[in-house]
């Protein structure tokens, strides 16, 4: 994805989490509600539900998955 038209502040902050997220916002974003828990569940296996479910969280917070 082309980000030439950002700041370079903007640039290398993009797609990484710059502060701890409060408890408002992992609620808000982390929290699943039935279909996703019920995609992350289709997954096989415990650390691809768990992945799934946290890059979920992730694209939900940042827009975008972390790098």
């Amino acid at each position: 994805m082309p980000v030439m038209f950002l700041t370079e502040g903007q640039r290398s902050s993009y797609g990484t989490f710059t502060a701890v997220p409060d408890d408002a916002q992992l609620a808000g974003y982390f929290l699943l509600d039935r279909d996703a828990r019920r995609r992350a569940m289709a997954c096989r296996g415990a650390r691809s539900q768990l992945g799934y479910a946290v890059q979920l969280g992730t694209v939900r917070f940042l827009g975008t998955l972390s790098r």
